[in-house]
């Protein structure tokens, strides 16, 4: 459990320092990232308590890779989307 946390906390820390090295607007991408915890932040609590934690931790660390994985692909291909799976991947952590 303390990988999976050390694992997250770094994760979230390198998509907060990476966010101007990614393809698209800066500033968007700072404010949609940022702005993008709280309402995911409300969403996995609720999860948490209707699922529990182990759905809930697989579901958001689910929906973390899937947008990592579409940032990596669509960063230079089409900039527009980039910052909403920019915020999946940080939201999902």
């Amino acid at each position: 459990m303390v990988f999976f946390w050390c694992a997250s906390t770094f994760c979230t820390y390198l998509v907060s320092f990476g966010t101007k090295n990614i393809a698209g607007n800066v500033f968007l991408n700072i404010i949609l990232t940022t702005v993008s915890d709280i309402p995911l932040v409300a969403l996995s609590s609720w999860v948490n308590h209707k699922f529990g934690l182990k759905i809930s931790m697989f579901a958001f660390f689910l929906l973390s890779v899937v947008g990592g994985i579409t940032v990596i692909i669509f960063s230079e291909i089409n900039t527009d989307v980039v910052p909403v799976f920019l915020a999946f991947a940080k939201g999902g952590v």
